[in-house]
Formats: structure tokens, sequence, C-alpha cells
């Protein structure tokens, strides 16, 4: 009778002595510096590249051991590269060369004009450098950027004054759609919560006669407004969505803001006013809003002077707070409705250039970072710099002891190799 063999089969272990780590560093030094000083590499998809880290990384050892410990300044390169691009290829260098002392001492700046041309020439890409040049004359901190690929031909820039409000707020309305979409939609602003059908009934009506939609902003709803409200979305009736804001510390004053932007009033008990009589006057149109899983973004009335003199007025008060807690609501306020954005479109024929997008990264990433202690310096080449919060050369710093520290404890290496 022949043995039946069933189950999974046990892979095979080998376990390795602290001298293949040691051969390990000693051998990976050499690969690094035949890299550095070497010429480009071209890859099997025709692609040639000159950058030494991703090349040192790419690079196979017929050594299964080797490959398991290079892994691990590959998972610190990926970890770094995330954070901020070309993090990655600073940190490689260092665990190598041991120049990061000499970073260290570089002089810091805050960026200005006068370094605008100095990054716009460290960039490769003629696209990225037009993109940079269109943001340096269109864009500023309080603006947020993202990016998008389309099926034209040319990169399309495209300057939005939406506000975008990420709050907590009650999203269920939304049923299983990540977003909903609504322009020209009719609008009231309520400084408190709606308990029962009978106060908005009039709304309700008018919804479902004219087929406009409509936003509540409020600070909550009963079981039973919310149940009519979803019922009468599901069946085409209405198109009414209530913003249920959380009433906490963050939001005692956003209706304020919300009022200013839709150049509103907030309807208040407090003033006299009736949910149920408001809801009977005209309600005024208002441009565009989009509501999601994180808060809601629209598109406001108000001017940007009204909105700037707004903004003045909250910062007086910001200076003026009596403690550090009043002052840092005030300024979330105030950056609130300093949200603007700026929307990239890039060609899906570049899209797909990982180069390409890593410098796009990198321009991007920057342009959030500009208010941060700066420094620069000269990649591989020398022929361009690098751009780069001074803070990442501490990060990177930590990653190459990580490693370091790593290495120097594993005294066995344990490998596994199936049947």
């Amino acid at each position: 009778m022949h043995q039946i063999i069933y189950g999974e089969t046990l892979n095979k272990t080998k376990i390795l002595d602290r001298k293949a780590v040691e051969d390990f560093i000693d051998n990976t030094l050499e690969d690094f510096r035949r890299i550095e000083t070497g010429e480009n590499c071209l890859y099997s998809n025709m692609n040639l590249v000159s950058d030494s880290a991703l090349n040192y990384l790419n690079m196979i050892s017929e050594k299964n051991s080797d490959n398991q410990l290079k892994f691990m300044i590959r998972k610190e390169f990926d970890k770094l590269e995330k954070m901020y691009p070309y993090m990655g290829d600073v940190f490689v260098d260092e665990y190598f060369n041991r120049n990061l002392d000499s970073l260290k001492k570089l002089n810091t700046f805050k960026f200005s004009k006068d370094e605008v041309s100095l990054f716009l020439d460290s960039l490769e890409y003629d696209v990225n450098r037009n993109i940079c040049k269109k943001l340096f004359q269109e864009a500023s901190l309080e603006y947020s950027i993202s990016v998008e690929s389309h099926k034209g031909s040319n990169v399309a820039i495209k300057k939005l004054k939406d506000m975008h409000f990420n709050v907590d707020y009650d999203f269920s309305f939304l049923g299983n759609k990540p977003s909903h979409s609504m322009t020209n939609y009719k609008f009231i602003i309520i400084d408190g919560m709606i308990e029962s059908v009978g106060e908005i009934h009039h709304l309700l009506f008018e919804a479902s006669q004219n087929k406009m939609p409509y936003v509540i902003f409020c600070f909550g709803v009963s079981p039973e407004v919310k149940h009519v409200i979803i019922e009468n979305n599901k069946k085409g009736i209405t198109e009414v969505f209530p913003i249920c804001l959380t009433f906490d510390e963050n939001t005692i004053n956003i209706l304020n803001d919300i009022a200013l932007l839709h150049k509103s009033e907030v309807i208040s008990a407090q003033k006299g006013q009736t949910i149920s009589q408001e809801v009977r006057k005209k309600l005024k149109t208002a441009k565009a809003i989009i509501l999601n899983r994180s808060g809601f973004v629209l598109n406001p009335i108000a001017s940007d002077t009204d909105i700037t003199i707004h903004k003045r007025y909250l910062e007086k008060r910001a200076s003026s707070a009596n403690n550090q807690h009043n002052q840092d609501a005030i300024t979330k306020r105030i950056k609130r409705l300093s949200n603007k954005s700026i929307k990239i479109y890039i060609p899906d024929h570049i899209n797909t250039n990982t180069k390409f997008i890593r410098e796009l990264d990198y321009v991007l990433r920057f342009f959030r970072s500009m208010n941060h202690k700066m420094i620069y310096f000269k990649k591989n080449d020398n022929n361009s710099f690098y751009f780069m919060p001074y803070a990442c050369i501490e990060l990177i710093s930590k990653c190459v002891e990580s490693i370091e520290t790593t290495y120097k404890n594993i005294h066995k290496l344990i490998l596994n190799f199936g049947e």
C-alpha cells in the first residue's frame, strides 16, 4: 500500500549566524558604491534610470539572505517617500555616505520669491515646471491642491472658490452613496433641532411640488423627521438633505460662518423666530454644495471682500482672546473660511510616468510645507537641488539610526525555503 501524504508541506528552515549579516553590510556598501559612481541603469521596460537609490534597491542578490536584509532598507525608504518625495533617496545616501551632520549644519530659511527660480531649476520636467509657475502665481498656503487625470492632451489648472467643511455630521441621509451634489438649492440655517414633521411641513410640501433641492443646516432632527425625509427622498418625492451638525465647542459658531457664506441669517428662538414660520417665507437660493462622508463643500454666495472682512474680524478676536483655548477655536474658524482649492488635471498619457508623478508629488508637498523652516542641498548628480523641510532631516537621521541598531542586534537570520 502506498503511503498517502496530505496537508500542507512544511518549509525547510535555514538558520544563518551573525557573519551572514556582517557580510551583507560589507557587500551592500560595495554594491551601492558601484551604482553610485556608475552609469544609468536600463530596465526591461526600456526606462533609463539614473537614481542611485532606486537602482540599488532594485538590485536582486543571488543570496536570499541579502534580499531579506535589504528589504529593511526598502521598508524605511518607502515610509519616508510617502511623507515627502526624495526623502527616501536622502535616507539611502545618508546610510552609506554619512553626510547627515553636514546637512544639519546647512542654513535654514523661510521660502520667499528670491528662491523661486532656484526651485524651478530643481525640476526635471517642463510640465511640472509650468504647473509650479502657475501655482506660484495663483495659489497660496490657504489653498488645498488636488490632482485628477483626464483623457485630454493638455494639463489644465482650475481655481475653485469652494469652501471645505470637514466636520462631524449625520451623513446617513446619503444612504449608500459616497456623496451627493446639488446646485441652485434652497436652504435654511437653524440654530437648534427639528423636533416634529409639522415644523417643516411647508418646506417638504414645496420641495415635492417644485422638485428643487433643499438643504437644512441644523443641530439635529428627531427620528420621526429623519424617517419621513429619508423615505420621501428614496421615492423621489423630494430632494431634502439636512446637515445635522454635532453640537460641541468646535461647531458652536459654525452656523454663523455658514450664514456669512450664504449671505443669510441664522434662525434662532432667541430672536423670537420659529422654524414653522420661517420655512413659510421665500427661502434663498445658493449656488452649489457637495455632501460627503467627511463633511461638505460649498460654493459661497458671499464675495471675496465679504469673506476677507469677516476673517479680519475673527483675527482681531483671536488676538484679543483671553486664553489659548478660545484663540485656537477662532483660528480653526479662520482656517475653515480660508480653505480654497485648486484642481490640476493631468493627461492620461503622462499620468502613467512614475518618475513624472513622483516629481509632481514633490512639487505639491513642497507647496504644503513652504511655511516651515526649509533647507536645500545638491543632489548626487550635482546639477540640481532638493528643497526639503528641515524636520525631514531629523526623521531621516532617526531612520538611519534605527536600521543600524536593527542590523547590530540581528544575531541569527532565519530563512524559509519551500519544497
